[in-house]
Formats: structure tokens, sequence, C-alpha cells
């Protein structure tokens, strides 16, 4: 494989929102793909959460302004959206079932199977869902030479 055929897997290359195939076949992500995808989901959560906080500080009810609700809405759908993308890639790269992403949903152990799957390793074999996803900093070392 050429220097210039390695896949670069990362959550900015994977474009999974465009309709060339990439929805359908969302491939398996490493560790750190899969840790960056829940930090931006999560930083999505907590701006809704502290935006109202300060409003209602300032007594002023989200409530009552559509554009917010709108906001909150949008934004709350696409952090829940990058998470549960993420976890299915990472599920993969874990040759698990996709079962185990209901375990999202269950409030009490939820940021534990999060924290969990940002620290196991992932099948370094093929699988079904593609070939080992390359890290970021190995991809470098290898377009540079170095291996």
């Amino acid at each position: 494989m050429t220097q210039e055929e390695l896949p670069l897997f990362t959550p900015f290359t994977l474009k999974p929102f465009t309709w060339q195939g990439k929805w359908r076949r969302l491939r398996r992500i490493n560790r750190q793909s899969y840790t960056i995808m829940i930090a931006l989901g999560m930083l999505g959560i907590i701006t809704i959460i502290l935006v109202n906080l300060i409003l209602i500080s300032q007594y002023i009810l989200p409530s009552r302004n559509p554009l917010l609700i709108f906001a909150f809405i949008a934004l709350g759908t696409q952090s829940l959206f990058t998470i549960i993308l993420g976890t299915i890639g990472r599920l993969r790269d874990l040759d698990a079932s996709p079962f185990w992403l209901l375990m999202v949903f269950i409030s009490p152990l939820n940021l534990i199977f999060i924290l969990v799957l940002m620290f196991l390793k992932g099948n370094p074999q093929p699988n079904q869902y593609g070939p080992h996803p390359i890290s970021i900093s190995e991809l470098r070392r290898r377009r540079k030479g170095l291996y």
C-alpha cells in the first residue's frame, strides 16, 4: 500500500452525513477518533445546559423563545447523533454486537460504558466492518517514511 492510499479514519474524513455511501458504511473507528466524537457530543450537551442556566439566572425562560427552542433541539440532536455514530463505529472496531448501543440510553451506566469504550483496545485484525483503523499519529509516521 502506497503512502497516498493509506486511509485516515477520523470523524472528519468518514463524512457520515453524505450520500456517497459513507452514511450506510460507517466503518470502524479507533479510540482516538471515538474520544474526539464523544468530546464533540458532550460539548454540545454542556453548551445547552450552560445556556439554560444562564438564561434562567437572568429570569429569561427559554420556553418562551421559539428560536432558542429550535437551537436547543438542533444542538441536542446533533450531539446525540454524534455520540450514537461514534459508539456504533467503536463497537464495530471491537467486533461487538450493535445491541450494546442501548447502554448509551441507560442513564446510570452510559458514562461508564462510554469510558470503557474509550479504553478498550480494538480488534487488530480486519473484520466484517473493514480493516483496522489507523491512528492519526501512526498515519503521520507512515507518511513521513518513519516505518
